[in-house]
């Protein structure tokens, strides 16, 4: 006879990182596609950057990236992309978008991202462009320049305060 389930979760997460908050607030959406030299993919809820062509995008490597005309917006949660051999779920559930997936990337709106420190309400959202210790992922976002590893993403605040890493809205382009 099969064993019944043994465990429960009794909690759920907020949100999920990458997930629009569109209730009440306006959004710009469009459809870029990961680079084909993007090797360990694009995670949900990150900064993505102009690679080469257009519409293609790529995680950021330089303040520039961030702060300038390559800047492209977050990625965003695809609700109905399911896992397959392009795609690779990690253990927390995030999509990770590989080299010609496409996806959506939010230009303006409100979206759930993981900061990496406590924010507050009105803080300026910064992005990672280079690793710093043990935090290696690039385009995540944080409240500050992290001694000159993260740039300010422009016309970006936290709506959110959390008391220590974790998930949290970003309002950008609005």
């Amino acid at each position: 006879m099969p064993s019944g389930q043994t465990s429960y979760i009794t909690s759920i997460a907020i949100a999920l990182a990458g997930l629009i908050d569109s209730e009440f607030n306006p959004t710009e959406i469009t459809s870029k596609t990961v680079a084909s030299g993007v090797s360990t993919g694009i995670p949900e809820g990150v900064v993505v950057v102009r690679s080469g062509a257009d519409d293609t995008s790529a995680l950021p490597a330089a303040s520039t990236d961030i702060t300038g005309a390559p800047f492209q917006g977050i990625a965003a949660r695809l609700t109905a992309k399911q896992p397959n051999s392009g795609t690779a779920v990690t253990d927390g559930g995030t999509v990770m978008y590989m080299a010609k997936d496409q996806f959506p990337c939010l230009r303006a709106g409100v979206i759930w991202v993981s900061s990496e420190v406590a924010v507050s309400y009105n803080d300026n959202a910064f992005a990672r462009y280079s690793a710093n210790g043990g935090l290696t992922q690039l385009g995540a976002l944080r409240n500050d320049a992290d001694t000159s590893h993260a740039a300010q993403i422009p016309n970006a605040k936290f709506i959110d305060t959390i008391a220590a890493a974790g998930l949290a809205r970003v309002r950008i382009g609005v």
